[in-house]
């Protein structure tokens, strides 16, 4: 969706490991020429350098541990790496693990975004 729109997107997942596996069977097989990025200690350089990814890709408890960190203000909000304001569209995998009240209020795109939730589970 990201590549067909040209839209700027964040994919946040719940493990570590799915951000990984989002890259290599996702990106790297169907759209290799998306610029993406895997949100990390390294994000701070490249983006200084002018790096401009159409996709970005973290977790949810990134998210809130950066929202906990502005908090207690320990970071600046202006200087967070994730802020789903900046995106034109955020897609939640496993939407059904992001309905901790906190992670909700972290993660909620204004109106004038797209914010799209997958589930597998029957129950959502």
């Amino acid at each position: 969706m990201a590549k067909a729109l040209g839209l700027r997107t964040l994919i946040l997942v719940p493990r570590n490991n799915l951000v990984k596996q989002t890259k290599e069977n996702g990106f790297d097989k169907f759209a290799a020429e998306v610029a993406l990025e895997i949100i990390d200690d390294k994000t701070i350089k490249r983006r200084a350098a002018g790096f401009k990814p159409q996709v970005s890709i973290s977790t949810y408890q990134k998210v809130n541990a950066e929202c906990a960190s502005i908090t207690k203000g320990k970071l600046q909000a202006e200087n967070r790496l994730i802020n789903p304001n900046e995106y034109d569209l955020v897609i939640f995998d496993e939407g059904h693990g992001m309905l901790g009240k906190k992670t909700v209020e972290n993660l909620q795109p204004p109106p004038e975004k797209i914010g799209i939730a997958f589930s597998a589970t029957q129950i959502y």
